[in-house]
């Protein structure tokens, strides 16, 4: 998948632009750093170098980006004050249309460049000129016979759940078979409800089949009696019940647990998609299963994460899922 930074001093700016990004443009991951030398950082942490650039070029007057990248930059408006002064309190509404008429006449000079766009232009106009900027450069992924996917949000809650059930729903229609993975700590845990089955409370779990694992060999195919039909044709290990906390798991056990299933579902003649919901493992746990990953999927919202914790975690997770494979960002739907 294609990284693509967005770099700016405002970096709530840029977290909530590459939000909104990432919702209209999955086939692209988008970055958000504030200054060039967080972005030399972060490409040398994951091991991979740039391949697009947004940023605002009158913010870093003393920088120039490798002239290899395929960048779109931002340009600031300029400031009402200082084109028309104490005009601006005399005649406001005389002032402002003058000002969009100089704008909107700027706009049409530029209109021939898609390279270049108004910074606060909205992430459709962003959108459309990252797209034209991109046209050519982008090969579409298909989706693998087996894929693993791993799924994280730093504030698990009602509105990961709806995320996560758009996301299985999407699945389930391309004729996908669903199976769910749930590593979240119960108390976090209340669906999605594409996962939910009618199993007995005293059926076998998850908290059963990890003690196994603690203890015994086990081969692939004694996985399978552990998987549990869902209300909506899904297959999933029934979540453990009560305060069975998976943090205390061994990394070694869970790691083991993923490679069975793995084994067990991989040569099945239908697509088949593991999902393993992740959100509230601790994250050596998560570092622990993420070079075994096809597809990393976050949820992250900017008002409810420190933008500059939930990166330092991100990067961490980036740097453990290995090279070729995906990382999607997905939005909660107001």
């Amino acid at each position: 998948m294609q990284r693509i930074y967005i770099l700016d001093q405002d970096k709530r700016f840029a977290a909530r632009l590459g939000h909104v990004l990432a919702g209209q443009c999955p086939k692209y991951h988008f970055l958000s750093v504030g200054s060039p030398e967080e972005m030399t950082a972060f490409c040398e942490e994951i091991g991979q170098s740039a391949q697009a650039l947004i940023y605002t070029a009158s913010q870093f007057p003393s920088w120039s980006p490798d002239p290899a990248l395929n960048v779109l930059y931002m340009r600031e408006k300029p400031n009402l004050k200082d084109l028309y002064g104490s005009e601006l309190t005399h005649d406001l509404a005389e002032t402002v249309a003058s000002y969009h008429s100089e704008v909107e006449e700027a706009e049409a000079d530029d209109s021939g460049s898609a390279t270049s766009i108004y910074r606060l232009a909205g992430a459709g106009a962003v959108k459309a000129s990252l797209e034209t900027l991109l046209a050519g450069h982008t090969v579409e992924e298909d989706d693998p016979g087996f894929k693993t996917c791993l799924l994280y949000a730093p504030c698990p809650g009602r509105a990961a759940e709806h995320v996560w059930e758009r996301l299985l729903a999407v699945e389930l229609d391309k004729g996908r078979r669903i199976i769910g993975l749930p590593l979240t700590p119960p108390h976090l845990f209340k669906g999605p409800s594409l996962l939910l089955s009618n199993a007995p409370a005293d059926r076998a779990n998850l908290a059963t089949l990890l003690m196994r694992l603690e203890y015994d060999e086990l081969a692939a195919a004694d996985i399978l009696p552990y998987l549990v039909p869902t209300r909506q044709g899904c297959l999933s290990l029934a979540p453990s019940s009560g305060a069975d906390d998976i943090n205390e798991v061994k990394p070694e056990v869970l790691l083991r647990l993923l490679k069975l299933m793995q084994s067990a579902l991989q040569n099945s003649s239908e697509e088949t998609s593991l999902f393993i919901f992740a959100s509230g493992l601790a994250n050596s746990r998560i570092r622990k299963l993420l070079p075994y990953c096809d597809e990393l999927i976050t949820l992250t919202d900017p008002e409810g994460v420190q933008n500059d914790a939930w990166s330092a975690v991100l990067n961490a997770m980036l740097s453990d899922l290995p090279a070729g494979r995906r990382h999607r960002e997905l939005w909660e739907e107001n």
